[in-house]
């Protein structure tokens, strides 16, 4: 898979947010160390007075005993993370015909539960249009969070398991038709280059936030799932269907 087109394995965002992680065949990530630990200090101190248990989880997390606490966790993320590319990557790699789609909403000035799961929403119900179903078998999205200047950016990114051509002037407009917003991005991905894996947790927030955006996105995103994968990439399926049609539920 392209790997440029899915953005690098760097860590440049200015923001909080679950993102496209690259990587390389073969790589595994790092595990517990000690500058991970002392990045679960920083956490820590950052959540304190928003969630306390949180912050002596973070502050008592090692490799013997985890605290699942992947979204801020230095030791947990990557973990996850690289559970998730092992049990993916293979997948993603065989897939003859996919692409990368990109969809944006306008940025909000407040960020909210109900904004996160209204972007959920209005993919799972592009996915049921006709013509979407007609031209995808399943995929893999992940669902980002950011904070900019102009204030909270909801958008998703998602691997497409083509079985038909999607057109992105059609699903542009149908995204904007779905109160979904305004971006959209189609590309095609290259079989056998780069694979590129979606992974959850793989970065964290930036706990250099204001200490109310910070509260915004602990709030909005507490037991939210973002990566969601349904139909050929679902793990309860996986099998194409003999007389074509779609394959998958929404989540």
């Amino acid at each position: 898979m392209n790997s440029t087109a899915l953005y690098p394995n760097q860590s440049t965002s200015s923001a909080p947010f679950n993102s496209v992680y690259s990587v390389p065949p073969g790589e595994s990530l790092s595990f517990a160390d000690r500058q991970s630990i002392a990045e679960n200090e920083v956490a820590a101190d950052a959540l304190e007075t928003i969630d306390r248990s949180l912050a002596r989880r973070l502050r008592s997390c090692r490799r013997g005993s985890r605290c699942r606490a992947r979204k801020y966790c230095a030791l947990c993320g990557p973990i996850q993370a690289d559970q998730f590319g092992r049990r993916f990557g293979p997948k993603l790699l065989k897939l003859a015909n996919s692409s990368h789609l990109t969809l944006t909403t306008r940025a909000c000035p407040v960020l909210t539960r109900k904004g996160l799961d209204a972007l959920k929403e209005n993919f799972d119900r592009l996915r049921e249009r006709k013509r979407f179903k007609q031209a995808v078998w399943g995929g893999v999205v992940n669902y980002q969070i950011e904070h900019r200047a102009s204030g909270w950016l909801l958008h998703l990114h998602a691997i497409l398991d083509q079985k038909g051509a999607l057109s992105r002037s059609w699903t542009k407009k149908t995204w904007t038709d779905l109160g979904g917003g305004w971006a959209v991005k189609l590309q095609t991905i290259t079989p056998g280059t780069q694979p590129v894996v979606l992974i959850y947790g793989a970065r964290k927030p930036n706990l250099a936030l204001d200490s109310n955006l910070l509260r915004q996105f602990h709030a909005a995103t507490a037991g939210f799932v973002s990566i969601r994968p349904w139909g050929t990439l679902h793990p309860l399926y996986g099998v194409k269907p003999r007389l074509g049609g779609y394959l998958g539920r929404t989540q």
